[in-house]
């Protein structure tokens, strides 16, 4: 990454070989994201810089106008939420909200007006996998995969979805300002975004003279951050060669389910997250700050007794709660430490 920035410093962006090098990056980078699933090409794949860019590429791609409607849940993520809201502020589309694991309530919430159904793949709740859905031919569903790349094994071709936009700094390890979107090919041939840029063309000769790029290239935007794209690189190369994806992958998921086994023991901790669930993200609750009226700002303090402590968690608001992510490099020691730290704030607040 570093040396990469220096490149970069040292090549003015004028010169071809800035752009070839761009290409070339983009090329790698589509590569290592593509390794991270199942059944997926790099050039299935369109960089962009975070999942809620991802999410927004394919929405703006659809032609929204007023009275549309989008179905989503109630446990989505502010990324996912501000597209919303920006599509039922901008374009006056309606969003609705379905429960997230009930398959029947989403699909009956489908009207002759639905759009696209977008959701969580994983709940960032509770880290639950989002139901199999059943919808109709011209309902895509896209699916926020944020805990997907690194944590479970997913396969978006065999799974029927329409597309899957997801982040590169998270369970990848890589860094922050590149993400990914991958989109079924009769998707792919149905939307045209306008946030597309060179690398998105064939050829370029005047507005009216042009060919664009075959694919999911024909979706590409924005100009990459280079260091970037070369950390993302090298963050999955790392991963996969000197870790392997699949022990990655059982890892995180055995270490994951010693945490809900140990905090479900726990008098006063309701996991939501039970053995079995899968990936690493662990969402629990604890009785004595949900009977409080403020319940949110009771688990922010708790959060930040935590972290005092050692402990990083991340405070959920819908439904109030903590959840830790668990990965394949926490060890035994971290895992205790966690459960350890949760039982002695319930027995201090328990005698004071």
């Amino acid at each position: 990454m570093s040396s990469e920035l220096e490149l970069d410093l040292m090549r003015p962006r004028g010169r071809a070989d800035a752009s070839e090098r761009e290409l070339e990056l983009a090329y790698e980078a589509k590569a290592a994201f593509a390794s991270m699933f199942d059944g997926v090409a790099g050039e299935d794949l369109v960089l962009t810089d975070s999942t809620t860019h991802g999410i927004g590429l394919f929405m703006s791609g659809l032609g929204l106008v007023e009275g549309d409607e989008i179905l989503t849940t109630d446990e989505e993520h502010i990324g996912l939420g501000a597209v919303m809201a920006a599509a039922a502020e901008g374009l006056r589309v309606t969003i609705k909200v379905a429960p997230f694991g009930d398959a029947a309530a989403i699909e009956g919430a489908v009207t002759d007006r639905t759009r696209a159904v977008v959701m969580s793949h994983l709940s960032y709740v509770s880290g639950k996998m989002s139901p199999r859905l059943d919808l109709p031919p011209a309902v895509p569903l896209l699916l926020d995969c944020a805990h997907t790349p690194g944590s479970v094994r997913f396969d978006p071709g065999e799974s029927g979805v329409g597309a899957v936009a997801f982040p590169g700094q998270k369970w990848c390890l890589g860094p922050e300002g590149i993400g990914g979107l991958w989109v079924a090919p009769r998707w792919l041939e149905q939307i045209w975004p306008l946030g597309v840029s060179f690398r998105a063309m064939e050829q370029w000769h005047a507005p009216t003279d042009y060919e664009f790029r075959l694919g999911a290239a024909r979706l590409d935007g924005g100009t990459l951050n280079k260091p970037v794209v070369a950390g993302l690189i090298e963050s999955i190369r790392w991963l996969r060669e000197e870790i392997g994806r699949e022990r990655v992958i059982e890892l995180t998921q055995s270490q994951a389910d010693k945490a809900r086994e140990a905090l479900g023991r726990v008098e006063g901790v309701e996991v939501l997250s039970p053995p079995g669930t899968p990936g690493g993200l662990t969402g629990f609750r604890l009785a004595d700050l949900d009977s409080r009226e403020a319940a949110v700002e009771a688990y922010e303090a708790e959060a930040a007794r935590l972290w005092e402590g050692g402990v990083l968690l991340r405070q959920i608001e819908n439904p109030p709660g903590l959840r830790a992510s668990v990965a394949w490099f926490n060890t035994d020691e971290e895992i205790d430490l966690l459960v350890e730290s949760v039982a002695r704030g319930i027995e201090a607040r328990r005698a004071g």
